[in-house]
């Protein structure tokens, strides 16, 4: 999903997020995602970021179920960037 935001911000020129808790930032600034979405997925990147660093010390039960609770989000990601790209 943020690999994703940085291809289409990068793609629209929209200003270049400084890391990537501020992706969602700049997505909310151009209208593709909505503040309260902008809210919702506001730990993603601190997700994101354990499975990267700290991916020899986590419980995969605890992966799994935060998988599954964020499929939600997952779908409606797909939902806002399709509604931005058919403009």
């Amino acid at each position: 999903m943020l690999d994703i935001a940085k291809h289409l911000i990068s793609r629209a020129g929209f200003r270049q997020p400084e890391s990537y808790n501020d992706i969602k930032s700049v997505l909310e600034e151009n209208g593709i995602i909505s503040a309260e979405f902008a809210g919702r997925i506001e730990k993603l990147p601190d997700f994101r970021n354990l499975l990267i660093h700290e991916y020899l010390l986590i419980d995969r039960t605890i992966v799994y179920e935060k998988i599954q609770q964020s499929l939600p989000d997952l779908e409606e990601f797909l939902s806002h960037l399709l509604s931005y790209l058919n403009r």
